[in-house]
């Protein structure tokens, strides 16, 4: 299929027929004057000559979807810009992976060709959040092996 910019809410109702037809819908929506977003749409642009069975890639401006009580709404995005990808209205955990085009392929293919669950929509979140630290909460001393414990103070 094709790739779709939706700029308005004639391609909007487009995009919401490909996915009521049981198309897999790829999305990325981004905000204007985000800079994560300003760097992310070209990468994204880049797959507009690749094509997907049964599939179309599109973009999606924040404002067109804001009052949308649908499918494509702002109620579960988290950040800007966020991908996402959607087959029959259900959303898995967001993904942060690279912003490039090839890793975009990469995961569109895995969704398309693997024959992948498609009750079960998949989002990948790409914005400009700090990333937590992982490993649990102990610290880096309680780690390392057991030191014999001095006492704080002196008793003389």
């Amino acid at each position: 299929m094709d790739f779709l910019d939706v700029n308005d809410n004639k391609k909007l109702q487009e995009l919401i027929k490909h996915y009521e037809n049981g198309v897999n819908v790829f999305v990325l929506i981004f905000m204007n004057g985000c800079g994560p977003c300003e760097a992310t749409k070209p990468k994204w642009q880049e797959l507009k000559n690749k094509k997907w069975e049964n599939s179309i890639v599109s973009q999606i401006d924040k404002d067109i979807i804001e009052s949308e009580d649908g499918v494509f709404n702002l109620n579960s995005v988290k950040g800007f810009p966020t991908i996402r990808h959607y087959s029959k209205g259900k959303k898995e955990k967001d993904y942060e992976g690279e912003r490039t085009p090839a890793a975009f392929e990469k995961w569109i293919n895995s969704k398309v060709d693997s024959g992948a669950d498609r009750s079960k929509p998949t989002s990948v979140h790409t914005g400009h959040f700090s990333k937590r630290k992982r490993g649990g909460s102990r610290s880096k001393r309680s780690r390392s092996k057991k030191r014999s414990r001095k006492p704080k103070y002196n008793k003389n």
